[in-house]
């Protein structure tokens, strides 16, 4: 659900926290809460996501040799050592 007027509508009806999930097009986490949500979760979205960079990586490696997708995304060998420590 992403229509605002909807959401409201929802909080007010129901008794009890009301969970939203954040999707693409979803209103931003600061408009969701201004309604009254009490959880925004990203599901499986973050991992879909990902998986959306792998394919246009792999796309690209395929046609044209190059790794431009890479290039705004890219975490760094140092960044991701630095998560473990």
């Amino acid at each position: 659900m992403t229509d605002l007027p909807s959401i409201r509508l929802l909080k007010a009806e129901l008794n009890g926290p009301l969970a939203v999930m954040a999707t693409p097009g979803a209103p931003s986490v600061a408009e969701l809460l201004a309604c009254g949500v009490n959880r925004v979760s990203t599901g499986q979205g973050v991992m879909l996501a990902t998986l959306g960079l792998i394919s246009r990586i792999a796309r690209e490696l395929q046609e044209s040799g190059t790794y431009e997708a890479m290039q705004d995304t890219f975490f760094g060998f140092q960044e991701a050592e630095d998560l473990f420590t």
